[in-house]
């Protein structure tokens, strides 16, 4: 029980994506963030492939710190949620975090974000 818990949040936080692109992008009225589909490793070896996906309608000029939440931990189809908080990475035991980006300007060039690293965290 207490010992298999504190394994899997160890594995989770010891966890990076490896093939990952993020790009945030000037939509015209806001910003877009791509995510490329990857693969998550744990910190057990164990690893999922994930599904890319986009967050729509974010501000320009603005440290986003991207993230999924995920409690089976199979990878497959996800819904990113973009956050100004850093703190906003650990508030779940099953929050996936992706990486950092900061939007370019309005009608700024697209920017590409940095993903996690093993283990860790990553600044825009």
């Amino acid at each position: 029980g207490a010992a298999a818990s504190v394994t899997a949040d160890s594995s989770l936080s010891n966890s990076y994506a490896t093939g990952l692109t993020m790009t945030a992008t000037d939509a015209g009225a806001d910003v877009t963030i791509a995510i490329s589909g990857h693969t998550r490793v744990y910190g057990d070896g164990s690893s999922v492939a994930v599904t890319g996906g986009s967050i729509t309608g974010l501000a320009y000029s603005t440290a986003y710190w991207v993230y999924y939440d995920q409690a089976s931990r199979l990878g497959g189809a996800v819904t990113y949620v973009a956050s100004t908080s850093a703190q906003g990475n650990v508030a779940s035991l099953d929050r996936h975090f992706i990486g950092a980006v900061t939007t370019p300007a309005a009608a700024g060039a697209p920017v590409g974000g940095n993903g996690v690293r093993p283990p860790g965290y990553q600044v825009p």
